[in-house]
């Protein structure tokens, strides 16, 4: 089941149910977040079970999501002699009627919006300058059967503007403003709304915004002075011609806007490529241009600057224990990473099952020992085979209470092993500088590895005690 937050903008005081970091308001509390709680729209982050996750705020919302509510027309408010197609995204007109529709969609007072229209014209050379988008509020007058069905284009009246195919601006049924890009059968026209600013800038496939190289919507020059919001989209194709509101920008968006009916967010996320720490730095690094020598050190920087992140050194070793599904006196089996099996045999008897390691929590917890799930209970001496369904690479045992502070416990291992980390716990019988092939605990606390490739793992638990915990895995079979 897969692991995520919900996650919101939030510059006020820290909302009830939450964790607030910098900007970040992170979700705890079993609530239901599409409710809006504290006032502010909640996103869902990303599945923390794949990866670590980064969130950052991105105060213009302007964040690309997977969800979209599409800019669409409103039969409701169409000219009577045109008519909808293609979901209510395409407006015709058959005759040579101007008539205009509007949209569903309402722009508002502090909107940083952009749409983009394809125009189709069935006959280009007739009333060329018949065709035009723009905005217009409720109350304009689109349908034009009072007082006749060819004055009903945006800028007819002091409800609405816009951009004819002359190029020109039209206003209250007067030119507004001259000298724009002309357009015609099939062109994309891109009309960008700042409501922040009272401005509104034009172009033609991607040409120049206003038809001028100076100006431009991202530094707020050159904006055309605009009726108040709210008002919508206007689409009037004029003389048979179709016009098509588009779902995706041709040519692209300002930095500072989005595409009218694109669902963005002011909350971004980053995930590393898996659970390791080595992944997470990666993209703590991306994220943040530092050098990070370790996860802790990132984690720590991220969340001073106001980024939240899952990080947990937890399992950050990357360390993969086998989960134990069946134990009896003398056999167990579990399962593990890539679906490997693993056998073990007791030849003492004596095993049981518990939940979880002993005090699991003596371990660091980058090693990710096991908190919860059955583990084996050993409390005889006998010797352990434990086989894997197929070779491993470095298999590891954990050990969880060997002997106690007045019974010292030796364990003989059949072949060399590295110790991980220890406490309360001596090595014997060295091989080499790093190997031993014995161990011997007081209350002692370990992980092992068996180095290079195995098939199986045998060691001599020499003396019986009640109890000691084994688990037995191995390194990332997919590092």
């Amino acid at each position: 089941m897969a692991t995520s937050r919900s996650f919101a903008y939030n510059t006020g005081s820290p909302i009830s149910g939450t964790d607030q970091v910098g900007n970040l308001a992170i979700s705890v509390a079993d609530q239901d977040y599409t409710t809006s709680p504290g006032g502010v729209q909640w996103w869902q982050g990303p599945d923390q079970d794949l990866g670590y996750v980064i969130a950052h705020t991105v105060p213009n919302d302007t964040q690309p999501t997977p969800v979209a509510d599409y800019l669409y027309l409103d039969p409701t408010r169409l000219g009577n002699s045109a008519g909808l197609s293609n979901n209510n995204q395409t407006v015709q007109q058959q005759f040579g009627y101007i008539q205009s529709t509007l949209g569903t969609k309402s722009i508002g007072d502090n909107d940083i919006v952009m749409f983009s229209v394809l125009v189709s014209l069935g006959e280009p050379a007739t009333l060329p300058d018949s065709h035009s988008i723009g905005i217009g509020t409720a109350a304009m007058n689109y349908n034009g059967v009072t007082p006749d069905p060819y004055n009903a284009y945006p800028g007819n009246d002091n409800q609405s503007m816009g951009y004819r195919s002359d190029g020109t601006i039209w206003y209250s049924g007067s030119q507004y403003v001259a000298g724009l890009q002309t357009w015609g059968d099939d062109d994309v026209i891109d009309i960008v709304i700042n409501n922040n600013v009272n401005g509104m800038w034009v172009r033609v496939n991607g040409g120049y915004w206003n038809n001028n190289a100076t100006h431009n919507p991202e530094t707020n020059v050159g904006g055309i002075e605009i009726i108040y919001a709210p008002f919508y989209p206007v689409l009037c194709p004029g003389y048979v011609a179709s016009m098509t509101i588009q779902n995706s920008a041709a040519y692209g968006t300002p930095r500072n806007c989005k595409l009218f009916g694109d669902e963005t967010a002011a909350v971004g996320f980053n995930r590393a490529a898996s659970l390791t720490e080595a992944s997470f730095i990666e993209v703590a690094n991306s994220v943040s241009g530092q050098d990070f020598a370790s996860g802790n050190a990132a984690s720590t920087w991220l969340t001073a600057n106001g980024y939240w992140n899952s990080w947990t050194s937890f399992g950050s070793s990357g360390f993969q224990w086998m989960t134990i599904n069946s134990i009896t006196s003398t056999t167990a089996t579990g399962i593990g990473q890539n679906s490997i099996t693993i056998s073990v045999t007791q030849s003492g008897g004596g095993m049981n099952v518990t939940n979880g390691m002993y005090n699991p929590t003596t371990f660091p917890e980058e090693y990710g020992v096991p908190f919860d799930g059955n583990q084996i209970l050993n409390q005889n001496s006998g010797i352990f085979t434990a086989t894997f369904s197929e070779p491993v690479t470095d298999a590891l045992v954990g050990f969880a209470s060997i002997g106690n502070p007045s019974t010292q416990v030796p364990i003989i291992v059949s072949a060399p092993f590295t110790p991980i980390w220890s406490t309360s716990t001596t090595f014997q019988n060295p091989v080499g500088v790093t190997q031993y092939t014995q161990l011997t605990g007081t209350e002692g606390f370990c992980i092992i590895r068996i180095d290079g490739t195995v098939s199986s793992v045998t060691f001599n638990y020499t003396a019986s005690e009640y109890y000691c915990n084994v688990c037995f895995g191995f390194v990332d079979q997919n590092a």
